[in-house]
């Protein structure tokens, strides 16, 4: 029995023999009084109605709890009808002021017509519920900036090497278990994708053994030991192919007076080094610049 007892509260009961004795001694010298007991929950209670920042969430709305329970017990008036309900919502604004403002106004409008108010227990659990909702759709929100920032989009999906948005799995020029039937793509691609891939020999062994890749032999462009016949011993690009892109840099003709009359091409510049470009067949054209590009030397 002794080892329950404070060292400092022995002197107490060192004279008592009967367990009963004891602690009949005990509450008598040490339990708080009744109107000592109402000052401190009065002072816990109005410490409460400030939110302290440095402490969590979760304790603070126990502590509320705890400390409402302690005060109807003693029949604080601090507690006596909706007084409590609307301290709670005032001490709420700190963490979330428009939600603080809305119960406030629903209270103050079932007050207003008579009908039956929450408990303050219910008001707390609504309270704590909507924390963790905010929460959670705080994290998703961190999550999709973070996938964002890292290439991919809401649903998952990054900027494939072959110019298209899908993951690799569901790439068609990657995976081929994903071709429809008589697919064929484009050999441009197959060499934009087999570039990439040459400078990193790892990720083409991952492609050939994760996805299956069996595009290294379907691009345009096939190596020094290509035979087909638009190549030669060496590799070169294919002599017949037409250019895929040209730059066009135009200036306006004008007439004796200045007046400018047709668009004059002074340079082009051709290639055959293109990868997937979303304009193939299109003019790009800037209407403050003299350079416009397009796919057809002819056009020019």
């Amino acid at each position: 029995m002794v080892t329950t007892v404070s060292k400092d509260n022995l002197y107490i009961i060192e004279d008592l023999s009967l367990v009963h004795t004891m602690l009949i001694e005990l509450r008598r010298r040490l339990a708080p009084k009744n109107q000592a007991r109402k000052l401190e929950v009065i002072d816990q209670y109005q410490k409460l109605k400030v939110y302290n920042k440095r402490q969590e969430v979760e304790k603070w709305l126990r502590a509320w709890e705890v400390t409402y329970s302690e005060a109807v017990k003693l029949d604080l008036p601090e507690v006596v009808d909706e007084r409590s309900l609307f301290d709670f919502t005032r001490a709420i604004q700190s963490l979330d002021s428009v939600y603080s403002s809305t119960q406030e106004y629903i209270l103050q409008e079932k007050v207003d017509n008579s009908d039956e108010l929450p408990t303050l227990f219910a008001l707390i659990e609504k309270f704590r519920n909507h924390q963790r909702r905010t929460a959670q759709s705080a994290r998703n929100s961190s999550n999709a900036a973070f996938s964002a920032l890292h290439g991919e989009d809401i649903d998952g999906n990054v900027m494939c090497i072959c110019g298209q948005k899908h993951r690799y799995e569901h790439c068609e020029y990657i995976t081929p278990a994903t071709r429809p039937k008589g697919w064929q793509g484009k050999p441009e691609v197959f060499d934009h994708i087999n570039k990439y891939l040459k400078a990193k020999p790892k990720r083409l062994q991952w492609f050939l053994d994760e996805f299956k890749y069996d595009g290294k032999d379907k691009g345009t462009k096939t190596g020094s030991n290509s035979t087909g016949p638009n190549s030669n011993s060496t590799g070169s690009k294919p002599q017949d192919q037409p250019p895929l892109a040209v730059t066009v840099a135009l200036s306006p003709r004008t007439t004796s007076r200045g007046t400018p009359t047709t668009l004059a091409p002074l340079t082009t510049f051709a290639t055959l080094d293109i990868r997937e470009y979303r304009l193939y067949n299109t003019w790009t054209v800037d209407n403050t610049a003299n350079v416009h590009v397009c796919n057809d030397v002819n056009r020019s």
